[in-house]
């Protein structure tokens, strides 16, 4: 949505792609009526807005926002409501007391607006987040909600308004739950660990260094590649999950791995 960030994408796409293969990129403003092919999601759905909640005595409640930017909390709406119950319903128990997390009422409608469009091939998402049991597990009483301010990390998201990024980890669980409840398949769930070296990271890796012209280059592409796949970097926090239509051919990238039954 970004005219800025297209105009870069613009720049780095021409250098990078043939002639012919730039002339077949188009940028969109809205999602077209019908699409057969792939759509590739990197990290949406932590930016989708999230409703926060807390257990107090005993009862859910909202929290909202003053005029003054200040946090307070009030009786959940329907929607919040219904959501958490069906969480604790799932997880086979009822949130704690001062138990905080959050929800995103959105997922479910951003997946089901591709599921309409799609006519056949694969929604392939990738992102931080956790099964739904890890998500609400009682360690995590705090939530996932997290800021971003010039590279720093915080937890209050009324600190700086409009200059800072807000994100939420992603309930895996609910991607499926929308997927399937809106016609499309479950075609595989691994780490982005994995899924990348099924995708053969490293073959890609060996073929770059050949052409980096020095030692410290070579060190910078291998940092980043442990960067991508170390289980105590993006490796194992990220996972990539792949939803169909009318699409049944194996995916390179789950072959290895397959942690659906977490889910």
């Amino acid at each position: 949505p970004s005219a800025e960030l297209q105009q870069r994408q613009r720049s780095l796409l021409q250098q990078r792609l043939s002639a012919a293969q730039f002339a077949a990129i188009q940028w969109i403003d809205q999602l077209p009526a019908s699409f057969t092919g792939v759509v590739i999601a990197n990290e949406v759905m932590d930016a989708l807005p999230v409703e926060r909640f807390k257990v107090i005595g005993g009862r859910l409640q909202q929290q909202y926002v003053s005029g003054e930017l200040e946090a307070h909390f009030d009786m959940p709406s329907n929607a919040l409501q219904t959501a958490v119950s069906a969480i604790e319903r799932d997880l086979g128990r009822e949130l704690a007391e001062d138990y905080s997390s959050e929800v995103c009422l959105l997922l479910e409608p951003w997946v089901a607006s591709l599921a309409d469009v799609l006519q056949t091939g694969v929604v392939l998402l990738a992102d931080y987040g956790y099964p739904r049991q890890e998500y609400y597990s009682p360690e995590r009483q705090e939530g996932t909600l997290s800021c971003y301010y010039r590279h720093r990390m915080h937890s209050d998201p009324f600190l700086w308004p409009g200059l800072q990024d807000i994100t939420a980890h992603v309930d895996f669980t609910a991607v499926v739950e929308a997927g399937v409840g809106n016609g499309l398949d479950l075609l595989g769930y691994a780490s982005q660990s994995a899924f990348l070296l099924d995708n053969g990271l490293l073959a890609l890796m060996e073929e770059q260094l050949q052409e980096l012209p020095g030692e410290a280059d070579r060190i910078a592409l291998s940092k980043v590649v442990k960067t991508l796949t170390l289980p105590g970097e993006m490796g194992e926090r990220f996972q990539v999950m792949a939803l169909g239509k009318n699409f049944d051919e194996p995916l390179q990238g789950f072959q290895t791995q397959d942690l659906s039954y977490r889910l």
